[in-house]
């Protein structure tokens, strides 16, 4: 068939209502271009020949999606092409040939529309070919109602197509990150239509923008991204000038792009990489990043990545290399190493050069200025800036300052500085006055917008506002700076310039400044880096600023020392200025905390330092050991420090302040959001606090503890305005009423109550769930109150009467793992581990399920207008869900532990979080940035076990590691390290192993073995015996077996959930664990070998322990059961039944005829082993008991407990033989050593404590350094009194 043939025949096709064509042409876009003219509405054409088989696989997709699926013509096309790409090893390009060329005229046909026009035509042949003779009227009249029904479906489907379109576009991501407004944008026009032809036409993948500093490449590629938004999926715009690493990109690209975005992220940069083209294929995306520049390394041949960065050149690579749909655009100022092999004019990999502007271009950038002249002037003016936008902005402005805007005398001035950017920057920065130049130094420093209040906060002079917005407004007028709703930064160039003239500045001052007067100018009006800044921007100034003036101080002298040194007579001379000045005459500055900043950059230990008497501002002390360190009389204003981040286990966010409060351990700590400074520290309460609640009008906070009591604090001056009694046992749920003058706690008692605010009186007791109350909300409308139970109810209650309305079987995760809608409709709970569940209020129905949610859901809230819900996880993350429709919109992967509390701001855009890595952190939600981090110490003891021979005794913390204590001198003779996560349980082996077990054991493993020795190497677990092991059971699911010189031998891995509990059968020969998971192992510890698994109680198995022959072994847990097993015949021969709650602590007595236990019901059972009696109930403790040990006869029964003692019983007859206090802080673990003379406890106070077990004596307490161990705080400034209270907790003194 010859082209004029197709043509008549196409013209027919389309008088008869042709809507779409598809070719698998043979001359490609000749015949496209041929057919042009006869505006077919849609038209699909391969751009080259290809063989038949691609013509068919892409027709067979493409009608798969058009016609099947009903989807969008472009979207099946798009989808096809992609399909092709797994032809592509024997059809190169096949996947980039199809293109679609519509008539604009013309709505996009879809499926539907075309099927009822085919349908209508059929029945139209139909009706004119009948036999039976039809009047032509009545067919007329039919042929009116076809055509009317075709003129009404294609309404009907325009209408369908724009909602689909409008769909479509509702569907599409972006993420403009720090993008500028480019709202006024001159020129370009070829730059772009080569761009737009290289990103849709040749869906080229990887393109790089290369052009000097100030040449437009930022404006460029947000203005380009704009144009092509619609024709992708998602769009993300980043500006690297920050230096984010190559992980932290990877992690931000696949939680936007991933479309579950519940992905979890691979443990390697390959892994990651290949989820991020995973991305790029399953979504059409345009990635930009911009000042690519920004971590390349300029001291080294051009276009090499700094230290820390060549996974970028990794994933440039890849991102180019690699099949996909999506495409990357980078601008940068040096084109990135390997980039030259990989471009090419018909490669997916392309480079565009930005030379400067046109005449015409240039013309109008200085008009915009008020700059105008002849147009030679003009030419002549564009041509020496070479077209570079910046450079004549700023040129402009010098021309109206000092030459009256005559451009003429400017040129014929011969000032003029060509090309360098640089040096024209410099001419402009060196008229600045004073101020000006302050202001542009401090704007460089904050490397993002800023407000006018917090530049005025920066600069330790005093300054008067105007004079500052005078200082800003001669900025701008320059062109320095830039503007943008009422907050101030720099163009990425000038910033650069900036931060370059400051760190020579500083540099040379510290080196040839005058020791004996201590004048640092530079160093004591900036802060090199800011302490309280958003975590990220802090990272950048220590890469940008602090780092490169260590660099150039190490250049300067030969050794660290000497540099330390030279520091160190500046902190003398500042201490002795201050020394000869009164305090009035004292100026504040940085200089003091620039220069700890240096020393903790050049890694020298601050511990023994002596920063006595001295202004310290924007010090960061996170992180690392001040022992011994004397802050006397120190201004300490701006600086920060490590926190105590015990248990949390609450925590809120203010509804109407820019606040939020946690609950640590047994007390309260209100924050500001904004700078994360503690405000008060709310004491009085005596044991954990579990539930916190504020007021609608914020102004009190109600907490709920373990000591039964219920305190109301007033949140400004942090006073306890009431103690509320009433419950007997714990507290774990709060909530006010929407009027604010009810409160209703949940307790442990299984009970509600309902009180008065102001007088404290309990108005109801609400009865009815046979568990502990985890959860209460008042419905925001009815008078109803919501309550969930570990009883795994939900039940409603009218709260005027108590009568418990609806009743819904519910199981929920955790206590925290339960969230209400504002609008009191939809209750949504972590259930049966890693599900989601929405449950409707009214009917109890689960309405909706989160699909694919793969981990342990410990936390969830409801965002402010119930939106979206926020979920905390086994696997580290916090995801953020659209409710609507159940996609995962973000993921934050920052955290390294568990995530235990989730809680949105009121302000609905930050989000707190915390995790069991001793972190607090707040989160950007639109950008998924982590904006602060609040790291935390602690280190409590959970567990203690003496050696055979008594010599030494083993602890376990919440570090991760295991210690061993010499008991004659109490030091700490060893470490062992290797568990990933807080260590609940050890046990020594019995002390008759023999040494070929240890031998052949040591030999299997010598190729598995972890060396972990302390650095004395000679130290061994015990100096007595040479065959000692250890067991150690982890919440990182594992157990690790350790021989006596610290060595891992063995780690034994089978568990699905956290180890509770170890302990070795007493032959040595079998190692048994209970687990989170609800089982018991049996293990051969030499082979590594899970030889049984005993299943049968219903929640955690949090203790075993075997009898003295090994043959029966005993377990308690959460279901509030005791089990005795057969360990040889693997089967549970008794199930002991009396505990009212979750049992912590169970063990035989040596003989074997009496069995312990205790747990969250304060009460200690002693049952007989053969009958299952109960011989004893003692009422024991007044709080929750830990643990229950006997001593070598079993005539002494010792426990601890939460309310910090320990008390020893006579198990003859059940009586309390003495109680032995000491501890601050809840015991967590207790053990008596083989000689029956010594009991050793531990727990949250992180202490060890060795008693006499005859007298109840303390002999010695053992205790690892913290922190800021004898750290001197006494008479410091800039600290609240909640700060100095944490500071003490970790260690620091006021002496």
């Amino acid at each position: 068939m010859t082209i004029e043939q197709l043509k008549e025949g196409l013209k027919a096709a389309i008088d008869k209502g042709l809507q779409l064509a598809i070719f698998n042409s043979c001359d490609g876009l000749g015949l496209a271009d041929g057919l042009e003219k006869l505006n077919i509405p849609t038209t699909i054409v391969m751009r080259e020949p290809v063989p038949n088989r691609v013509a068919e696989e892409f027709f067979n997709y493409f009608l798969q999606g058009f016609a099947f699926e009903e989807k969008s013509l472009y979207t099946s096309v798009q989808e096809a092409r992609r399909r092709l790409q797994g032809l592509e090893d024997d059809f190169p390009g096949a996947s980039w040939l199809p293109v679609i060329f519509i008539n604009p005229a013309e709505e996009p046909p879809t499926w539907v529309s075309l099927k009822d026009k085919f349908l209508l035509f059929a029945q139209d042949y139909r009706l004119k070919n009948r036999r039976d003779a039809v009047d032509e009227r009545s067919e007329a009249s039919r042929r009116v109602d076809a055509e009317n029904r075709n003129n009404e479906n294609r309404n009907n489907n325009k209408k369908n197509n724009n909602k689909k379109n409008n769909e479509l576009i509702n569907k599409q991501r972006h993420d403009w990150g720090e993008a500028i407004d480019v709202s006024r944008f001159y020129g370009r026009e070829q730059e772009i239509k080569t761009l737009e032809k290289w990103i849709l036409t040749d869906n080229c993948r990887l393109i790089t923008v290369v052009g000097m500093g100030g040449i437009g490449k930022t404006a460029l590629s947000v203005k380009l991204a704009e144009l092509v938004k619609n024709e992708f999926d998602c769009l993300i715009w980043r500006s690297l000038r920050n230096a984010t690493s190559v992980e932290d990109l990877l992690k931000d690209l696949i939680g936007f792009l991933s479309e579950s975005r519940q992905i979890v992220l691979g443990n390697s940069l390959e892994k990651q990489i290949s989820q991020l083209i995973d991305c790029l294929r399953a979504s059409r995306c345009l990635i930009v990043l911009d000042n690519l520049e920004s971590i390349l390394d300029s001291d080294k041949k051009a276009g090499n990545y700094r230290e820390g960065y060549q996974g970028y050149g990794q994933l440039l690579r890849c991102v180019g290399d690699t099949s996909h749909q999506s495409c990357f655009l980078v601008t940068t100022r040096e084109k990135p190493k390997g980039f030259n092999s990989r471009k090419g004019d018909n490669l997916p990999v392309r480079m565009l050069t930005l030379k400067g502007l046109n005449y015409r271009e240039g013309e109008l950038i200085l008009a915009q200025n008020g700059l105008s002249s002849s147009q030679n002037q003009i030419n002549r003016l564009v041509e020496c800036y070479a077209g570079n936008p910046l450079a004549l902005k700023i040129a402009a402005t010098t021309i109206e300052e000092l030459f009256d805007n005559d451009v003429a005398d400017f040129l014929q001035s011969g000032t003029i500085i060509c090309g360098d950017i640089f040096d024209l920057i410099d001419q402009q920065f060196n008229r600045l006055s004073n101020l000006e130049k302050q202001v542009m130094y401090w704007l460089a420093i904050n490397r993002e917008l800023i407000s006018l209040k917090d530049l005025q906060s920066d600069i330790i002079d005093f300054v008067k506002t105007r004079e500052l917005l005078a200082a800003l407004e001669s900025l701008q007028s320059r062109c320095l700076i830039e503007n943008n709703s009422s907050k101030f930064t720099q163009q990425a160039v000038v910033m650069e310039y900036v931060i370059e003239e400051l760190i020579e500045e500083v540099a040379q001052e510290i080196y040839s400044g005058n020791v004996n007067t201590g004048e640092v100018e530079n160093l004591n009006k900036y802060a090199l880096i800011q302490a309280q800044a958003k975590h990220y921007l802090r990272n950048a100034q220590i890469e940008f600023i602090l780092k490169p003036i260590a660099d150039k101080l190490s250049t300067f002298w030969v050794t660290k020392q000497s540099i330390q040194n030279h520091l160190n007579q500046f902190l003398a001379k500042l201490k002795l200025q201050i020394k000869l000045k009164s305090s009035t005459s004292i100026k504040p500055g940085y200089a003091a905390g620039n220069i700890i900043n240096l020393l903790r950059q050049l890694d020298i230990e601050l511990n023994n330092y002596d920063f006595s008497n001295l202004n310290i501002y924007q010090a960061n002390f996170q992180g690392i050991n001040l022992q011994q360190t004397n802050f006397t009389n120190s201004n300490l204003s701006k600086s920060v420090f490590t926190n105590t981040l015990g248990s949390i286990f609450a925590a809120i966010s203010s509804p109407t302040d820019n606040l939020f409060a946690t609950a640590i351990d047994n007390q309260i700590y209100l924050w500001e959001v904004d700078s994360t400074r503690q405000l008060h520290t709310l004491a009085g309460h005596s044991a954990w606090v579990e539930s916190l609640a504020f007021s609608p009008d914020g102004q009190i906070l109600a907490s709920g503890s373990h000591d039964h009591n219920i305190r109301l604090w007033n949140i400004q001056t942090g006073q306890c305005l009431q103690v509320i009694a009433g419950h007997t046992s714990s507290i774990q749920s709060l909530a006010f009423s929407h009027d604010g003058t009810t409160l209703a706690s949940g307790s442990n008692d299984k009970t509600i109550r309902l009180w008065n605010i102001q007088t404290g009186q309990c108005l109801q007791v609400l009865q009815g769930h046979t568990n502990n109350l985890t959860f209460l909300n008042f419905h925001p409308v009815d008078k109803k109150l919501i309550s969930a139970s570990t009883d795994n109810t939900v039940r409603l209650w009218n709260i005027l009467t108590g009568e418990c309305l609806k009743i819904f079987n519910i199981q929920i995760n955790w206590l925290l793992a339960v969230a209400l809608s504002h609008d009191g409709k939809t209750l949504v709970t972590g259930s049966n581990g890693n599900s989601v569940k929405f449950w409707d209020i009214e009917t109890g129905k689960c309405i909706k399920i989160l699909s694919d949610y793969n981990s342990f859901v410990w936390a969830i809230a409801f965002s402010k207008d119930d939106k979206t819900i926020v979920t905390g996880s086994e696997d580290n993350t916090i995801k953020i869900w659209d409710i609507d429709t159940g996609e995962c919109l973000q993921s934050l992967h920052e955290h390294h532990q568990r995530v235990w509390v989730v809680d949105f701001n009121r302000d609905n855009r930050t989000l707190l979080s915390i995790s069991e890595d001793q972190t607090i952190k707040l989160w950007d939600i639109s950008s998924r940035r982590c904006l602060k981090t609040l790291e935390g110490y602690s280190n409590w003891i959970l567990s203690l076990a003496f050696s055979p021979n008594g010599q030494t005794l083993a602890s376990s913390s919440q570090d991760h590691k295991v210690r061993i204590w010499d008991i004659e001198t109490g030091k700490c003779s060893l470490v062992l390290e290797g568990h990933d996560n807080l260590i609940s349980s050890i046990a020594f082996a019995p002390q008759d192993i023999s040494n070929n077990l240890l031998n052949n054991s040591s030999n299997h493993s010598s190729n598995n073995s972890l060396n972990n020795r302390s650095n004395n190497s000679s130290n061994h677990l015990s100096n007595h015996s040479s065959n000692c092991m250890l067991a150690s059971g982890s919440d990182d699911n594992t157990i690790k077996i350790w021989n006596h010189q610290g060595e891992c031998l063995k780690t034994l891995r089978g568990h699905k959930a956290w180890v509770y509990s170890v302990a070795f059968s007493p032959q040595g020969k079998i190692l048994a664990s209970g687990s989170r998971d609800n089982t018991i192992k049996l293990w051969d510890w030499q082979t590594g070998e899970c030889l049984h698994t005993l299943l049968g109680h219903e929640e955690r198995v949090k203790s075993i322990n075997f009898n003295s022959e090994g043959s029966t072994l005993v377990s308690a847990s959460d279901d509030k059961t005791i089990k005795i097993w057969d360990v040889n015949n693997r089967s549970c021969l008794k199930t002991l039944k009396g505990h009212q709650d979750r049992i912590d602590s169970v063990v035989f007595s040596p003989s074997g005829k009496i069995i312990a236990s205790a747990g969250c019901g304060k009460i200690i059972n002693l049952w007989d082993v053969n009958t299952g009696e109960c011989l004893h109930t003692l009422p024991a403790h007044t709080q929750r008991i830990r643990m229950v040990v006997f001593n070598q006869d079993g005539s002494v029964l010792a426990s601890c407990s939460n309310d910090r003692t320990v008390k020893l019983w006579d198990v003859n007859t059940g009586e309390q033989i003495r109680t032995i206090t000491g501890h601050d802080k809840p015991i967590w673990t207790i053990a008596i050593n083989p000689d029956d003379n010594i009991l050793a406890s531990g727990g949250e106070d992180e202490t060890i404590k060795l008693w006499d077990l005859q007298t109840g004596k303390s002999i010695k307490t053992l205790r690892c350094s913290r922190p800021y161990e004898g750290m001197n705080i006494k008479n410091t400034t800039g600290l609240t009194d909640a700060e100095k209270l944490i500071l003490k907790s970790l260690g620091a003194v006021e002496e």
